[in-house]
C-alpha cells in the first residue's frame, strides 16, 4: 500500500511539471508575440513618418505642376492603411501583454519594449529524440503509473492469501475492588487473529483490473514514445525552415531592398524616375521588413516549440553529451 501511494504521488508530481512546461511555453509564446507586434509597430510608425515627407513632396511637385495628383492620392492610401495596421497591432499587443500578465499573475505588467532575440539551436542534433524521451514530464507521469500499477497489482495478488495477524495486549490492574478471583497483579494477553477471504471471484476481478491499468499504461507509453518523435523531427523542421527563410530575408531580399531603394531615390533626385517608382521601392523595402520582424518571430516559436518537445525550459539547457 505504501508503494502504490508512492507512485500515486510520483503520478501527481509528474503532472505538475507537464503542467508547468504548458504553462512556460505559453508564456513564452506571448512574450514573442508582444515582441513581434512592437517591431512591427515601430516598422509602421518609420514608414508613416516617412509618408508624410513623401506627402510633402508631392504636394509641392503638383503645387508647381512637376507632378501629377495621383501621387498625393496614393500616398493618402497608403497612410490610411497604414493607420488601420497600428490600429490592429494595439490590439494584438494589448491581447499579448493581457495574456503574459495572467500568465505571469503581474496584473500591473510593465509597458517598456521587449526584445527577443533568435538563440543557436542544436538543429542538426541527431540525439535529440533520446533526450526528449528521458527529459519529457509526460515520460515521468507515465514512469510512475507504471509503478503504480504495477504495486497495485502486487497488492491485489497478496489480497487473494488470508491475512493472519498477532496481537499482545498488557493489562494494568489499578487499585480497586478486585473480584475473588483476582490476585491483583497485572497481566499480559496473546492473541492471534486468521482472515480467510471467501470472495475470490471479486479478487481476481481487481487482479484482472490491476492487470487490465499496467497493460493501458504500456500501450500509452508507446504511443507517447512515438508522439514525441514525430513532434520533435516536425519542431525541427519548422526551425530549420523560418531560421532558412530568416536568413534569406537578411543576407539576399532586404540587401537588395536597400539597393532598390537607393537608386530609384537617385534617379527620382535626377527627374529620371517618378514619385510613384519611389513609394512602390519604399513600400517594398517596409513590406520586407515586416515579412523578416514576422519570421523571427515564427522561428522563436518553432525554437520555443522544440524546447517544449524536447522537455527542457529552453534549448541553451541542453548540455553537451559525453
Amino acid at each position: 500500500r505504501r508503494a502504490v501511494a508512492e507512485a500515486e504521488a510520483g503520478v501527481v508530481e509528474a503532472e505538475a511539471g507537464v503542467l508547468a512546461a504548458e504553462l512556460a511555453l505559453e508564456a513564452q509564446e506571448a512574450y514573442i508575440a508582444l515582441a513581434r507586434v512592437q517591431a512591427v509597430d515601430a516598422l509602421v510608425r518609420d514608414y508613416r513618418a516617412r509618408l508624410d515627407a513623401f506627402a510633402e513632396a508631392a504636394a509641392v511637385r503638383y503645387e508647381v505642376g512637376r507632378g501629377p495628383q495621383a501621387a498625393i492620392l496614393r500616398v493618402q492610401l497608403e497612410a490610411g492603411r497604414l493607420d488601420a495596421r497600428l490600429s490592429t497591432l494595439d490590439a494584438e499587443g494589448r491581447l499579448a501583454r493581457a495574456t503574459l500578465a495572467r500568465l505571469l499573475d503581474h496584473p500591473a505588467l510593465p509597458g517598456q519594449p521587449v526584445a527577443a532575440a533568435p538563440a543557436e539551436a542544436p538543429l542538426a542534433d541527431s540525439a535529440l529524440v533520446a533526450r526528449a524521451l528521458r527529459l519529457r514530464p509526460e515520460t515521468a507521469v507515465l514512469e510512475a503509473a507504471a509503478r503504480q500499477a504495477a504495486a497495485e497489482e502486487a497488492l491485489s495478488e497478496i489480497a487473494r492469501y488470508p491475512e493472519v495477524g498477532v496481537h499482545a495486549t498488557y493489562f494494568d490492574i489499578a487499585d480497586a475492588d478486585l473480584p475473588a478471583t483476582a490476585d491483583g497483579r497485572d497481566a499480559v494477553g496473546l492473541g492471534v487473529t486468521v482472515r480467510v477471504p471467501l470472495d475470490q471471484a471479486s479478487r481476481r476481478a481487481r487482479i484482472e483490473a490491476a492487470r487490465l491499468r499496467a497493460a493501458q499504461v504500456e500501450t500509452q507509453q508507446e504511443a507517447l514514445t512515438t508522439a514525441i518523435t514525430t513532434h520533435v523531427e516536425a519542431h525541427l523542421h519548422h526551425a530549420h525552415h523560418e531560421r532558412d527563410a530568416l536568413l534569406r530575408y537578411r543576407r539576399q531580399l532586404l540587401p537588395q531592398a536597400e539597393t532598390t531603394v537607393e537608386s530609384t531615390l537617385a534617379a527620382y533626385t535626377t527627374g529620371q524616375a517618378d514619385f510613384l517608382a519611389l513609394l512602390d521601392a519604399e513600400r517594398t523595402r517596409f513590406e520586407l521588413r515586416v515579412a523578416e520582424a514576422e519570421t523571427e518571430a515564427r522561428y522563436l516559436t518553432a525554437l520555443a516549440r522544440l524546447a517544449r518537445a524536447l522537455g527542457v525550459p529552453s534549448l541553451y539547457d541542453l548540455a553537451p553529451q559525453p
